[in-house]
């Protein structure tokens, strides 16, 4: 986080460079692909393996009611009921390969890179948005309107906790969406961008600034709070280990005093004495 250089300053820096900004990065671990593959195979193969299994077993109560002629017997009502009690288990298999699904999706919606466009006249503003295939591993970029993309109005990116200020101990992710209804489905809508990731000059607070529509003043007061607070937490931290150490120094400069006291009992005592004292020990 930028402790010394003001939010303004890092805004009007940023926009007067006039060339595409990096603002944020982060770098996708293998496991975030390879688990999301493993976990989209194994609920496919359960997905496979259960509709096997129900469609065979669906099949088997079918034949066996028509074979005893029982379903001729029926009213209509009693067959549609029949029919929907025997082939809905078969209807369980969306989950599993519902599941499947989102593990890819959800995979690759995390972003790896935010990049802010300059203003091109007659143009909305725009960021570069860049993420990875969980399957190919190969860079999807994708151009959003600026004033299309915000954040969750309840969760603030900057937290004032951490190296990056965005520290968060309820997630370790902040969500990013596209209210743009030309894209067709939903899911292309959000992004997921890790907490740990690397903010332009080190400051999380731009993305509430771009993304959430928090005022710099209202940021600058809000950093101004938590470094308060983080301040009097170390305080407070502080003065107990200092108190700790104290009780433990007063401790062992008890027993301290204890020992120097019977030394000077044994050196100034007569031999019974020194008994007594030896024999109370023991």
């Amino acid at each position: 986080m930028s402790r010394f250089i003001p939010l303004s300053k890092v805004i009007n820096e940023l926009v007067a460079k006039g060339k595409p900004q990096v603002i944020y990065s982060y770098k996708i671990r293998p496991l975030v692909r390879g688990g999301a593959c493993t976990l989209s195979a194994v609920f496919f193969a359960y997905g496979v393996s259960f509709a096997d299994w129900s469609w065979a077993s669906s099949l088997d109560i079918f034949e066996q009611t028509k074979k005893d002629d029982e379903l001729a017997k029926m009213s209509i009502l009693d067959k549609a009921k029949f029919y929907g009690l025997t082939f809905s288990p078969f209807l369980l298999i969306i989950i599993p390969f519902t599941l499947s699904f989102a593990s890819i999706v959800i995979a690759s919606r995390v972003v790896s890179s935010v990049t802010y466009l300059p203003k091109v006249k007659g143009l909305p503003q725009q960021c570069q948005i860049t993420r990875r295939s969980p399957i190919t591993g190969r860079h999807i970029t994708e151009l959003r309107n600026l004033e299309d993309i915000s954040r969750s109005a309840k969760i603030r990116v900057f937290t004032g906790k951490g190296p990056n200020g965005t520290d968060d101990k309820s997630s370790f992710i902040f969500t990013l969406f596209d209210s743009n209804n030309s894209i067709r489905y939903r899911w292309q809508r959000f992004f997921l961008l890790s907490r740990s990731g690397t903010f332009y000059e080190n400051d999380s607070r731009i993305f509430d600034y771009l993304f959430g529509g928090d005022s710099i003043k209202m940021l600058e007061k809000l950093k101004r709070e938590k470094e308060e607070l983080n301040y009097t937490s170390q305080l407070e931290k502080n003065y107990k280990q200092d108190e700790e150490l104290s009780q433990l120094n007063k401790q062992k400069f008890s027993k301290l005093s204890d020992m120097n006291s019977e030394r000077a009992k044994i050196h100034s005592g007569s031999s019974k004495d020194v008994l007594k004292l030896m024999n109370k020990k023991n």
